[in-house]
């Protein structure tokens, strides 16, 4: 089976469990895991040079506004699909995270499907 590399940009522990626990399930493999998120410059910079195809980025805990960050993304991969992950379906996350051109959002619990 074919399988899509995948950035995780996720410090919130409860979601990193979930995601590691559905990846086997899925068909993507981790290639960049980034857990610090005060230094968004070095992640993005290894998306720029593994070229992901999907980010997931837990929302929770980013530092920068998905607003400035998604293009930032987008101008380093613009392919890629991103998912903002987060611990609640939480109505105004879900539309800032859509408003800012992020592709999916996902909220805890997560499975495989």
């Amino acid at each position: 089976m074919y399988s899509l590399p995948l950035g995780l940009a996720i410090k919130n522990k409860q979601l990193w469990d979930e995601v590691q626990a559905c990846q086997p399930a899925l068909p993507l493999r981790s290639v960049i895991e980034h857990q610090d998120m005060s230094s968004m410059g070095s992640f993005l910079e290894r998306l720029e040079c593994l070229r992901r195809k999907v980010i997931l980025m837990d929302v929770t805990s980013m530092k920068e506004p998905l607003n400035n960050l998604v293009p930032m993304i987008r101008a380093k991969v613009p392919d890629a699909t991103i998912v903002a992950v987060h611990t609640t379906a939480d109505p105004d996350a879900i539309l800032s995270a859509m408003w800012a051109g992020v592709n999916e959002y996902v909220y805890s619990p997560l499975d495989a499907a």
